[in-house]
């Protein structure tokens, strides 16, 4: 592979997320779980927000992901290396909905997937790769915990001081 800037890292591992995150699952569900909207580079915490579908495409929840990537990746590590500034993981934390930071071996074009919701006291070195997006189980766990965050919400007649319509 050619060398690459950090950029090119980035934006790769960016786009690998999002075609993880938007294929079709099979049973039970037999279709797309995820619609992927891009945050561009502005936003400080966050580069994706992701809306869990329902069969008809409306969106059941919601969720944010930072994305990491690297070409550094040990094929036979149980853990992928990676640097996330723990003030960086410390402000996605922070965020009142679901949030994950997904890491990628863009070498080999893998993304892995871990939940973000516990404060750090230091950086982030390395993460875990037990549960890989290129497959269809943890795709499927992750929609279902997402969905599971937001059913009480959507059960709340919401209402507002500044509503007219």
């Amino acid at each position: 592979m050619a060398k690459m800037t950090n950029d090119e890292i980035g934006h790769a591992a960016e786009v690998l997320t999002n075609l993880q995150l938007t294929r079709a699952v099979g049973p039970p569900f037999n279709r797309v779980l995820f619609s992927v909207v891009h945050l561009g580079d502005k936003y400080p915490t966050a580069d994706y927000l992701v809306a869990a579908l329902a069969s008809d495409r409306t969106v059941l929840g919601h969720f944010f992901v930072q994305v990491k990537g690297t070409l550094h990746a040990s094929p036979t590590a149980p853990r992928l290396a990676i640097d996330v500034e723990r003030e960086a993981y410390n402000r996605l934390v922070r965020l009142p909905v679901p949030t994950y930071l997904v890491t990628v071996d863009v070498r080999a074009e893998q993304s892995y997937l871990v939940a973000a919701c516990r404060r750090r006291k230091q950086a982030i070195s390395s993460v875990t790769k037990a549960f890989p997006l290129h497959g269809d189980a943890v795709t499927i766990i992750l929609y279902r915990e997402v969905v599971a965050f937001w059913a009480p919400h959507y059960s709340v007649t919401r209402t507002s001081e500044v509503e007219d319509v």
